[in-house]
Formats: C-alpha cells, structure tokens, sequence
C-alpha cells in the first residue's frame, strides 16, 4: 500500500532514517519506492479535503 506524505517529510525520510507520517496518520521508515501500489484511500481522502479546503482559499 502506498501512503501520501508531506514532500519534505518523505525527503527527510529517506535521507535520516526518521519515521514519517502520512496523511492517514501511518507511521513508518520509507525504504523503498512505492510506484505502482494502490494508494491508501484514508490518505487519498485527507488530500482531496485538503485540496478542496486549499481552492476555497482561493
């Protein structure tokens, strides 16, 4: 499964070591490249509502 997370915090991710959220609220090491999986529907939800709640703003 495949989870969306912050840009930055996947880059800080990979680079330290750290664990990382997703928007889900999952927290994991990444450790590999997960193109192709099915994407998390709990992340692809929070992103959309974060999206929509961006174009309101606008």
């Amino acid at each position: 499964m495949a989870h969306i997370v912050m840009k930055d915090d996947q880059m800080r991710g990979y680079l330290t070591g750290d664990p990382i959220k997703a928007l889900c609220g999952k927290v994991w090491v990444p450790t590999r490249d997960y193109e192709g999986l099915p994407i998390c529907q709990k992340c692809a939800d929070e992103r959309d509502r974060i999206v929509a709640g961006m174009k309101r703003l606008n």
